[in-house]
């Protein structure tokens, strides 16, 4: 004798109720990892262009001390990238691509970094506390310095991903 149950589907219905909460925990892990990845992606872009911007400032660096200048180029006209230091800010106020000087090509960013430099003036020892009768003044009072700001900006491998950066050098004379 064959006895015949009636079913009404709970089986199934639980069984597609699992499943979909499977799905939707599936989905969310795959749209976190997703994010995750994009975010590494925008890290390692802003490094790369913190790097390129130090390596802008070091290109400005090598610049000055290859003494290749007088300190008359130093003006208001904002063509040469060396400039007078009439500008706060000067991030805000110059056209990256026409008003600047080109640094080093480096791989792996979409644009060389780029440079200005501001003549900030002459420093005498005694107006420079800090350092006096250092290893390199070695306390002499007739070396004079002169002071420049430094202003690079670094892409990365595209050019949303920008960083500026500052810095002040000084040459003796």
């Amino acid at each position: 004798m064959i006895k015949i149950y009636s079913q009404n589907g709970a089986a199934l219905f639980i069984g597609l109720l699992v499943l979909t909460v499977m799905s939707l925990i599936a989905v969310s892990s795959m749209q976190s990892s997703t994010l995750q990845a994009l975010m590494s992606g925008n890290m390692k872009d802003q490094v790369t262009a913190f790097e390129a911007a130090e390596a802008g400032i070091r290109a400005a660096e090598e610049f000055l001390d290859g003494r290749t200048f007088s300190l008359n180029d130093f003006d208001n006209d904002k063509s040469d990238g060396l400039l007078s230091n009439l500008y706060d800010n000067v991030w805000e106020q110059i056209d990256w691509s026409t008003e600047s000087i080109t640094g080093p090509t480096i791989s792996g960013v979409n644009s060389p970094p780029q440079f200005v430099i501001q003549y900030l003036g002459p420093i005498l020892p005694e107006d420079d506390p800090i350092n006096l009768e250092n290893e390199y003044n070695e306390g002499t009072e007739t070396v004079i310095s002169q002071y420049f700001r430094i202003t690079a900006r670094g892409t990365g491998s595209s050019d949303n991903s920008v960083v500026v950066l500052e810095s002040v050098y000084g040459i003796a004379n």
